[in-house]
């Protein structure tokens, strides 16, 4: 997909909602204009070598990708100040006014947060919104928000460099019309699985513009409160059945700026907060070893590969019209690299 076919299904994303029908989510769905191929970028390492020996794929949080404001929760402070200075502090309706405001964000407190508008201030509460904001919900959000990246172009000389130790790693190339190579669901023990159903895969929008999250946010602060502050489990259930925030994940998840278009980045996102070591099986089409792999790290990848059975294994290297490209290694000279 190009960014002005990204930006149809940016669209499309932005127009969903939890009342959305199922015409407007089929619409969604078949704004994305899937590629045949997609793959991943992977650095040699003993986690990555029994991944790729293991066909599986595990979700990891934004909190630790290295652009800062990957799943980012952009706010609209303005916005947040200017609805609690609208709140009359010293009214015995205070807190009416504050459930009032609240519902500029689609927001209905309970009467649990009574006890915080006794004693504050405008400038308490703005404070307390902020701190709170950027201390806690930001890098929580992030640390919580759990996806597998891939990208349309196995031969992105970029993304060598970034996700593949500079070109000494290796690349997976993973087939879309390929359904058998998909593995999640077709065992006994993924019944029990938290990711068994079948993962939906988005593209990644590139703007200079930042999605506005201010209601998922807030939405978000008033659930930690009352589920970490006020310890009340139940009462956290019923807010989130009452106040459904359907697709902000994934907006908030799907639109990088524009620096990192070069990327062509899709995503699987997981709704799972505990993801972390979870993973997906699918075992790829092929697999491209690095340019500067050294021979013993070659010969590790050939033998992972070949256990997971994966049936096609290339070699990149420079042509000679001085091109970055792969070849496929034929059975003698994979024959050769394992016995070495």
């Amino acid at each position: 997909m190009n960014n002005d076919e990204r930006k149809i299904f940016w669209d499309n994303l932005c127009s969903l909602d939890a009342d959305s029908s199922s015409k407007d989510i089929s619409r969604f769905f078949d704004s994305i204009k899937y590629p045949r191929f997609i793959c991943r970028y992977r650095p040699i390492t003993m986690r990555s070598i029994e991944a790729l020996q293991t066909n599986k794929m595990f979700f990891s949080s934004a909190y630790y990708y290295d652009d800062p404001f990957d799943t980012y929760l952009h706010i609209d402070w303005k916005r947040i100040e200017s609805i609690i200075n609208s709140i009359d502090l010293q009214s015995p309706k205070a807190f009416e006014y504050f459930q009032k405001a609240c519902e500029q964000f689609n927001i209905r407190p309970s009467e649990e947060f009574k006890c915080l508008f006794e004693s504050l201030t405008h400038g308490d509460l703005l404070k307390v919104a902020i701190s709170t904001l950027n201390e806690k919900i930001r890098p929580q959000m992030q640390k919580y928000s759990y996806s597998i990246c891939f990208s349309e172009d196995p031969l992105n000389e970029t993304l060598w460099l970034k996700y593949a130790s500079n070109h000494t790693g290796f690349c997976l190339v993973y087939d879309l019309a390929d359904e058998p190579k998909y593995r999640c669901g077709k065992e006994e023990k993924c019944k029990i699985c938290a990711n068994n159903q079948r993962a939906s895969i988005y593209p990644v929008y590139y703007s200079s513009e930042k999605y506005d999250a201010t209601n998922y946010a807030f939405s978000q602060s008033v659930f930690s409160f009352i589920a970490n502050d006020l310890n009340n489990e139940e009462l956290a259930k019923r807010y989130i059945s009452d106040i459904p925030m359907s697709w902000e994940a994934e907006k908030v998840a799907l639109i990088k700026h524009k620096c990192h278009e070069y990327d062509s980045e899709w995503r699987i996102i997981s709704h799972n907060r505990f993801a972390e070591n979870t993973f997906i099986k699918w075992i790829p089409s092929k697999i491209i070893i690095g340019l500067k792999t050294e021979q013993t790290e070659e010969t590790l990848i050939v033998r992972a590969a070949m256990t997971a059975g994966i049936e096609h294994i290339y070699k990149a290297y420079i042509s000679p019209t001085d091109d970055f490209d792969a070849y496929e290694l034929n059975k003698e000279q994979i024959s050769q690299i394992i016995s070495r």
